[in-house]
Order: structure tokens, then C-alpha cells, then sequence
């Protein structure tokens, strides 16, 4: 009799997926879609003004003044312009020699000032908000002209750790010739030509250095997918260690997005089959990540052609919701989870089912696994994940 359970997986890996994406303006603004429009990833879809910061400049205390000592020397008046430089209080002093002068530092409209306190409120100019699709497909919500809703079939891998945000890009490979070519130049006016890697969300099957990185930041390339990273070598990139916050506002000039964790360890083959199929087809990619409650994970979204995403939509053809769910049973493929052969891949050849002490002291239901080096072993049922 096969022992079937239930497993969850934390992570999404399918070719054929249905995908609905919120698009959403921080305040309400322009819509440039309808419903029903077909809308690739580059499209700008709304857009909307930003209120400026409201920039507090100290005046007196800058000056080394009491606020009563310059209350009646200020050069400007609530609503006005102001622009770098420009003087805004001027106290004289004696023989009108020593004068103190204070100069804005920005550009922007004067919202107040306060004589009580020798602050004047400077409120910074307003700036555009442009939103873009970031993925293809069907437009089948617009409303309140702030949020649009888009509906896709493409393929989707969810990471297990991102930094950078939001980037779209044609899908490219990495071999170690163009690796090597790319350790050995020396800055971005080296005779090796690297123009085809621009604007390409980029796979490389090997935990990269940080010479690599350092120098892919000089290529214009949107992203770089990799199977693990050490954590070293991430955080020396970032110039900081990495956190357990949402990351996403990393000020890099590409975003990373680290498939399966920190170490050394491979692409799942599914994820890399997908890969292998897809190259040179338009991928976009966002590299947030959020590891406590209410996780969010990096995801890689890659599109085929546009006929037939819209063939697909048009039929309505039901995708794969649950690939990696259901029961477990022997010849299913698995990557284990954790020590000691995490990253590891196999192929269940027992399933048992009476619980299992382990060395480690826990006692649990178990699998017997044959893993790719030929080596025969137990591990716990929870500590895997279906391929």
C-alpha cells in the first residue's frame, strides 16, 4: 500500500500558471489601459503626481541666533519659490559688516514660516509617478484611476531570497566562457563587447564572486539569476549584512534573484528545464523579498510569445494550480531541506511508515531516499521538497 501525505511546498515552480497582477498608483492619477486591452511588460499604464517632502530648514539654530533676533529679517514670504542658493534670511550686523546671511538649499514653494521658532517650511516640488504593466497580458480591471488589474499565463519560479526590485528583460545565459570574458575585462571600455548582455535578465549555474558582480554592475543588465550565493559575497556586494526585513530598495543597479539558498548548491533541474526552454523569451523579475510572517517571495515570470498568452486567455484554458501537491510515492523526485545533505537531490526509493529516531534525537516519519551520488539514506518527510 503507497503512504500518501500531503505535502505544501513554500515554493511555486510551474510552466503553465495563471497569474493576476494589481497594479496600483499610490495616489489616484491617470490611466492610459482599458479593460480588455492587451498590455506587454514595458507598457506605462497610469501615472500620477507625488506630493514633495516637506523640507525643515532651522534657520536659527543654524545661524547660532534666537529666533527674536531674526523675525523680522526674512527675505522671503509663505508661497513663495525658492530655488538653491537663493537668500532667504539676511541679519546685518554691525557697520553693516557682519552680516549673517542663510541660504536655501533646495528647490520648492516656502509652506511656512515660524518666527516663534526661526523654521522655515520649505515643501519640494512634486514629482511624476509612472507605472508600468511589468507583465503581459490582458487588462481586466481598471478602476477608481488608480488600480489596474492584469491577467497573464506564463511560467513562474518563486526564489528563495531576492534583492532589488522590479526589472523586465530578455532571458539570457551565462556560460563560463562569457563568465571568464567577463572576470578578465577591466572596465566598461575594454575591446570585449558585452552590448548584448544590456537590459537581459541573465542565469549562471555557479555561485558567483563578488569580482562578478562588481563588474556585471557596469553592464546595463537588468538581472542575474543564480541557484545560491555565499552570504559573504552578497553582503560585501550590498556593503552591508543582510537583514531579515523586506529587502527591495537595495541601491544596486540590478536586481538578484538566489533560487534555492545560501551555500553552494544547484539549480533544481525543473527550475533550470524551464530555463533551457525559455532563453531569449521576455522574463520580468522582482527580487522582494519578506522572510516573517505574511512571506513574500522573489518570483521570475517568463512569457511566451504574445499569441499565445492571448490564445491561451482567450480559451480560458485552466493551468496547473498545485504541481508539487499531493502524495509522495516512490520514484518521486526530491531536494532535501536540510543538514546534513541539504541542497541535495534524489529520488524516494522507500516510504516508511513507522516513525524513525534520527541522531539527532527526533523521532519522525521518514523516507528512505537514493540521492544522486548513488548514497542510500533516511530523512524526515518534512524536511524535503518535491521536484
Amino acid at each position: 500500500m503507497v503512504d500518501n501525505f500531503n505535502f505544501t511546498p513554500s515554493l511555486i515552480i510551474d510552466e503553465n500558471i495563471e497569474i493576476t497582477k494589481i497594479r496600483e498608483l499610490p495616489l489616484q492619477g491617470e490611466l492610459f489601459v482599458k479593460e480588455n486591452d492587451f498590455v506587454t511588460s514595458d507598457k506605462l499604464i497610469a501615472k500620477t503626481k507625488l506630493v514633495g517632502d516637506l523640507v525643515l530648514l532651522k534657520v536659527a539654530r543654524e545661524l547660532g541666533l534666537e529666533p527674536q533676533d531674526i523675525e523680522n529679517n526674512y527675505l522671503i514670504n509663505v508661497s513663495d519659490a525658492v530655488k538653491p542658493n537663493q537668500v532667504l534670511v539676511r541679519k546685518k550686523g554691525l557697520f553693516n559688516i557682519f552680516n549673517s546671511e542663510y541660504l536655501c538649499s533646495c528647490d520648492g514653494i516656502v509652506e511656512f514660516i515660524s518666527k516663534e521658532t526661526g523654521t522655515i517650511g520649505i515643501r519640494l516640488s512634486s514629482k511624476n509617478f509612472n507605472l508600468y504593466s511589468y507583465i503581459t497580458g490582458k487588462v481586466i480591471k481598471c478602476e477608481d484611476n488608480k488600480e489596474i488589474t492584469i491577467k497573464t499565463n506564463a511560467s513562474l519560479i518563486q526564489g528563495v531570497f531576492g534583492v532589488g526590485g522590479e526589472k523586465i528583460g530578455k532571458l539570457c545565459k551565462i556560460d563560463d566562457k562569457i563568465y571568464n570574458d567577463i572576470i578578465q575585462y577591466e572596465n566598461i571600455n575594454s575591446n570585449k563587447d558585452f552590448s548584448f548582455l544590456e537590459n537581459c535578465v541573465l542565469f549562471y549555474s555557479i555561485p558567483p564572486s563578488i569580482d562578478f558582480l562588481r563588474k556585471l554592475s557596469n553592464l546595463k543588465i537588468s538581472g542575474l539569476i543564480i541557484p545560491s550565493i555565499s552570504s559573504k559575497v552578497l553582503s560585501a556586494f550590498l556593503g552591508y549584512d543582510i537583514g531579515v526585513a523586506v529587502t527591495g530598495d537595495e541601491n544596486i543597479n540590478f536586481t538578484i534573484i538566489i533560487t534555492e539558498g545560501f551555500g553552494d548548491m544547484k539549480f533544481n533541474p525543473r527550475v533550470m528545464e524551464i530555463f533551457e526552454k525559455n532563453i531569449n523569451n521576455q522574463v520580468s523579475i522582482n527580487g522582494v523579498t519578506q522572510i516573517r510572517a505574511g512571506a513574500i517571495r522573489p518570483e521570475i515570470i517568463i512569457f511566451d510569445s504574445t499569441n499565445n498568452i492571448k490564445k491561451r486567455l482567450d480559451e480560458n484554458v485552466n493551468s496547473k494550480k498545485d504541481i508539487t501537491n499531493g502524495g509522495i510515492c516512490v520514484g518521486t523526485k526530491i531536494k532535501v531541506l536540510k543538514d546534513p545533505f541539504f541542497g541535495h537531490f534524489g529520488i524516494v526509493t522507500k516510504i516508511i511508515n513507522d516513525e524513525v529516531t534520527f541522531e539527532s534525537g527526533v523521532i519522525c516519519r521518514a523516507l528512505q531516499i537514493k540521492l544522486e551520488n548513488g548514497e542510500i539514506t533516511l530523512v524526515p518527510k518534512a524536511n524535503i521538497e518535491v521536484i
